[in-house]
C-alpha cells in the first residue's frame, strides 16, 4: 500500500527511442536524479487515500501527482529486454541515485518502467516493456 509517506514514487523510463523531444536523451547525474526525485510530491495522501501499486498505475490522476523522472537513454537492442555492457555505466548512475534515496527514506517506493517504440502489438510492447523494467 502507497501512503502520504510512501507515495513518493519514481518513474523511471528506459526508453528504446532516445529521440523524443519532451525526455532527457542524456543521462543525468545521479545529484540531479536524487534532487528531482527528492522534490515534495504534487500533493500529499491523506490516509484514506491510500492505494496499492497496481491501482496507481491504473490512475493517471495520481501519477500525475507523484514525483517522477523520465530518462530517456538507455537504449536496447530491437526487440530486446537484455542491457548491452554499453549501457551499464548509465545504469550505474540511475542505482547510486536510487539507493540514496531509499537510503534516506527507507519508506519510498519506486516504480520503474520500460517502453518500447511503436513497431508491433500492443501486447507484445507491453511484455516487452515489463522485461526492460526488470532488467
Amino acid at each position: 500500500m502507497l501512503t502520504r509517506r510512501t507515495f513518493a514514487v519514481a518513474m523511471i523510463a528506459a526508453i528504446a527511442m532516445p529521440s523524443l523531444a519532451s525526455a532527457q536523451a542524456t543521462t543525468p547525474s545521479a545529484a540531479t536524479i536524487e534532487r528531482q526525485l527528492d522534490a515534495a510530491p504534487r500533493k500529499k495522501l491523506r490516509p484514506n487515500e491510500r492505494v496499492t501499486i497496481r491501482e496507481f498505475k491504473r490512475r493517471p490522476d495520481l501519477r500525475r501527482m507523484a514525483r517522477s523522472i523520465d530518462i530517456q537513454s538507455i537504449n536496447f537492442e530491437f526487440g530486446s529486454a537484455a542491457i548491452a555492457p554499453s549501457q551499464y555505466g548509465k545504469v550505474e548512475i540511475i542505482a547510486d541515485a536510487l539507493h540514496r534515496i531509499l537510503r534516506h527514506d527507507r519508506g519510498a517506493r519506486i516504480l520503474i518502467e520500460g517502453h518500447t517504440d511503436a513497431v508491433g502489438s500492443f501486447e507484445s510492447n507491453q511484455v516487452l516493456s515489463e522485461r526492460r523494467a526488470a532488467s
